[in-house]
């Protein structure tokens, strides 16, 4: 899954637009570089603990691509 103009906004600025619907005001190293994966149109693999954030690299991406007009 890519937006539509890949590498066009950030991880920060992903994480400002949305932060309205998610309530997600910052993000760990490790989020930011899975959300700058799904922006280059790469793909990632998280490893991490329950309550750790993993919610929060799929949330992002599906948020900005439906404000962007993307629908998968």
């Amino acid at each position: 899954m890519s937006p539509n103009n890949p590498g066009a906004i950030k991880a920060a600025q992903m994480l400002k637009r949305s932060q309205p619907k998610l309530g997600i005001t910052q993000l760990h190293d490790w989020q930011r570089r899975v959300v700058d994966a799904w922006l280059a149109g790469r793909d990632a693999l998280v490893l991490s603990g329950t309550g750790s954030g993993k919610s929060a690299c799929y949330m992002l991406p599906a948020v900005i691509s439906r404000a962007n007009g993307c629908h998968y």
